[in-house]
């Protein structure tokens, strides 16, 4: 009940609670991931994709969250779908362009991709793929990502060398630590520019800039910018302990109000959640970052499992009669404390013997 409605009753007449009917109650972190994940299982297609204009992107959005979500994800058939239709959509180590993006979609189709090799080298129930093959076409992934890099360190929307900007680098720069995670080859140059290059992007007062050099102040971005940082073999402490200060004094609630709220919350979460790992006494608040955003989360959760989406994606995404985004998102957030994926945490799994690089 709102603080205001708890003021209210005092100047209400005394009545007989004991008829009253029982609370619902408050739902919890784990329940909502289930209930996510749940409809995510009923909304995948038949050929396994989800999404509508982005959907290589959020095919690999919503096959992540299954991922988080269960150590067993390949007792279902939903994850080996959603990697066949993917696998369909690469062509010479590309996924098609959708939309105004390509390094969008390839990113997190690589990303995905990688942590599904990963889970099937590691888990007890192995997947029904050709894991040699899967690693291959990682590869050429990989490849292709590194191709598209900026001359000055950057990635674009498109393949250039001379355009470059934020959340493209995050998604490129995360796509290749997930694959060197699994023993993937990368370039390490190409990762170390790419770090260098978000480094740049940082403002005096801890904010990050959308593109180098443009003066702006991100909120989402620099959510992206500080959980990508902490993911760096040797951290910057000065770069992310003054981003993470920067996020405590903007606030939760600037992010879930902004124009990517699912976005910036998955990677402020994550971001905040390394932080305090590495230097939490530096970014006081950081511990505790997550639970506003649990909280927001887990009211907000509709009775379907699903979230309403919000901003960029509801007015100018086409995806406003799915919620396959938001829910994937949803789910994510709400599973980055149990550390599935490899990217919710800093030190690289253990990988058998024969996968090592």
């Amino acid at each position: 009940m709102k603080p205001v409605a708890i003021a209210l009753l005092a100047f209400l007449p005394f009545q007989d609670k004991s008829a009253a009917p029982a609370a619902t109650p408050k739902l919890d972190r784990a329940t909502a991931v289930a209930r996510a994940t749940a409809f995510l299982e009923r909304s995948q297609a038949e050929d396994g994709h989800w999404g509508g204009q982005f959907s290589c992107a959020i095919t690999s959005m919503a096959g992540l969250a299954l991922l988080a979500a269960r150590d067993d994800a390949f007792k279902t058939p939903h994850v080996v779908r959603a990697t066949k239709w993917l696998l369909a959509q690469v062509h010479d180590g590309r996924v098609p362009k959708q939309g105004h993006t390509w390094v969008h979609s390839q990113g997190f189709a690589t990303l995905f991709l990688a942590e599904v090799y990963g889970r099937g080298l590691t888990s007890d129930n192995r997947p029904d793929l050709d894991l040699p093959s899967l690693r291959a076409t990682i590869a050429k992934m990989v490849a292709a990502i590194e191709a598209a890099q900026a001359d000055i360190g950057g990635w674009y929307y498109t393949p250039t060398k001379t355009q470059h900007e934020g959340s493209t680098t995050v998604c490129a720069v995360q796509a290749l630590r997930s694959a060197d995670n699994f023993g993937v080859a990368i370039d390490p140059n190409v990762l170390a520019k790419g770090f260098d290059y978000l480094k740049k992007t940082q403002n005096a007062d801890g904010s990050f800039q959308y593109r180098l050099g443009d003066g702006s102040h991100m909120k989402e971005g620099t959510a992206a910018g500080v959980a990508t940082l902490a993911l760096m073999k040797k951290l910057d402490f000065p770069v992310l302990i003054n981003g993470g200060k920067y996020l405590v004094k903007l606030t939760q609630n600037a992010i879930s109000t902004a124009r990517f709220p699912f976005y910036g919350h998955f990677y402020s979460v994550l971001g905040m959640k390394l932080v305090a790992e590495e230097m939490g006494a530096a970014v006081k608040g950081s511990k505790e970052w997550h639970k506003p955003i649990y909280d927001w989360l887990l009211a907000g959760q509709q009775s379907d499992g699903t979230w309403k989406l919000r901003g960029w994606m509801l007015s100018s995404g086409n995806e406003a009669g799915k919620r396959d985004y938001s829910t994937a998102l949803g789910a994510l957030i709400l599973s980055v404390y149990d550390e599935r994926l490899s990217i919710f945490r800093r030190k690289p799994p253990k990988l058998p013997g024969h996968a090592s690089k």
